[in-house]
Order: structure tokens, then sequence, then C-alpha cells
């Protein structure tokens, strides 16, 4: 259905939905989190052009754009897939997570504790302004 030099995507033989896509990385990948950034990348672009095109060919009211990350997240297969579920608002397809309340002060100590996890990156530069002195002065993000 789709190739580039990074990605396949192709309609699902056990699909959820008529027009349910898979798109994955040519190069072999259990988990998400070890695909080369610029991969992922490639892998959503395609995934979404997949989406808008499912919309139009199935006349779906919505898509479900999922990733299962491990077994304990309902990974199925050994290989990182990204689904394209097309959706209507008559389909019988539920796709619920149960939902509890959290406390401020647990989301803020997990907050902290994810960061101390994401790689540190330099500040990028978002805009640069002219002065009329000889020094240019930039804004960062933190």
């Amino acid at each position: 259905m789709y190739e580039d030099a990074q990605v396949l995507a192709v309609l699902d033989i056990n699909p959820v939905a008529k027009g349910h896509a898979l798109v994955f990385p040519k190069e072999h990948a259990t988990l998400l989190t070890s695909v080369p950034d610029a991969t992922v990348r490639q892998l959503f672009s395609v995934a979404n052009k997949i989406a808008s095109a499912v919309f139009e060919a199935v006349g779906a009211d919505g898509t479900n754009i999922l990733v299962s990350n491990g077994p304990a997240a309902g990974q199925t297969s050994p290989h990182v897939l990204v689904n394209v579920i097309p959706r209507l608002s008559s389909d019988a397809v539920k796709i619920d997570f149960p939902r509890k309340q959290a406390e401020e002060k647990e989301l803020g100590d997990l907050a902290e504790r994810i960061q101390k996890h994401l790689p540190k990156e330099k500040p990028k530069v978002v805009a640069i302004e002219k002065s009329t002195g000889p020094e240019q002065m930039q804004r960062r993000v933190p």
C-alpha cells in the first residue's frame, strides 16, 4: 500500500475495522523507544498520511492511531507497529482506558522523576532579535 526508504504500510489481515492499516519501520525494532528519531518522525508522518487517506477511502468519522509498546501494553508482534484504525460513530469498537483521579502532588513528583530520565539537551534558539548595538540578543527555550 505504501513504501519509502524507512517505512512500510499495509492493511492489517485481522482488522479491527475496514481499512485498518499498520505502519512500521523497515529496520527491525521491538520497541518504539529503540527507533531512531528520524525514523519515528517518518513513521508518524506516514501514519498521518495513511489516516487522511483512510478517512476518504472508507468514509471514517475518526481514527485511532495507536502503538502498543511492549507485551504489558498489548503488543502482540515483536516489531514496532503503528495501527491506524478507522472509526465510525456507529461502530462497536471500544478503546476505553479506566481512569483515576490523580493528586496534584503525585503528578508533580512523577513529573520530576520522569524529567530526571529525559536526555539533557542544549537550549534551542527560537528567535534572534536584532539590536542597534554590536551584540545580538538570543531568546532561548529553557
